[in-house]
C-alpha cells in the first residue's frame, strides 16, 4: 500500500471514529432522557432499580388478581342465592 492508500485508509478510519462518537453521544442522550422519564413517570431513581419495581408491580398484580377472584366467587354465590 502506497502513501496515498494509507492516507485514504486513515481518513476512512477517522470518519468511522467520528461517526461512532456521534452515535455514542446520541445514545447517551437517549439514555439520559429515558432515565429522566423513568424518574419522573415511574419514580425510579436508577435503571438498575427497574427490575425491583417490576417485581413489586408483579406482586401487586398477583394480589389484585387474587382479590378479583375472591370478589367474583362472592358475586357468583350471591347470584346463585338470588336464583334459588
Amino acid at each position: 500500500m502506497d502513501k496515498h492508500g494509507i492516507a485514504r485508509k486513515l481518513i476512512q478510519l477517522k470518519e468511522q471514529l467520528e461517526e461512532k462518537k456521534a452515535e455514542r453521544s446520541e445514545f447517551q442522550g437517549e439514555y439520559k432522557s429515558l432515565v429522566s422519564r423513568l424518574k419522573t413517570e415511574f419514580s425510579i431513581g436508577e435503571v438498575g432499580s427497574i427490575e425491583a419495581r417490576l417485581k413489586d408491580l408483579d406482586t401487586d398484580l398477583e394480589a389484585l388478581d387474587e382479590s378479583m377472584a375472591d370478589i367474583i366467587q362472592e358475586v357468583e354465590a350471591i347470584l346463585e342465592d338470588i336464583e334459588e
